[in-house]
């Protein structure tokens, strides 16, 4: 997957430093993988959950232990191979729990 804003995953880190060895690892693993749909994602990483955008965009929110969500839109069978992540949105779960996954848009 091609990963858009991976400048995005680096502020994160800045921001949430505990986060740090799981954002680079997450990323790492992101960078190598070739999903094609969503349940390739949710066989990789079953502690992911998927659902529709505002445009009927496919999201997918990503789950760092009970500390941390990570929310990304991803357009499967783009221009690279398995497809692009966006991301969208990282924070902790309490902060997770005010938004709304479906339409927030980054996080600055």
């Amino acid at each position: 997957m091609h990963l858009i804003a991976r400048s995005s995953i680096l502020r994160y880190i800045e921001d949430f430093p505990t986060a740090r060895g799981e954002l680079l690892a997450w990323a790492a693993l992101v960078e190598e993988a070739e999903w094609n749909n969503p349940g390739e994602i949710q066989a990789q990483l079953p502690q992911a959950s998927t659902l529709t955008g505002p445009q009927g965009d496919t999201r997918v929110v990503f789950r760092f232990g009970l500390r941390y969500r990570l929310i990304c839109g991803v357009r499967f069978n783009a221009s690279a191979p398995g497809g692009q992540l966006f991301v969208k949105w990282f924070g902790t779960h309490e902060e997770y729990n005010a938004i709304d996954p479906a339409t927030v848009t980054r996080r600055v």
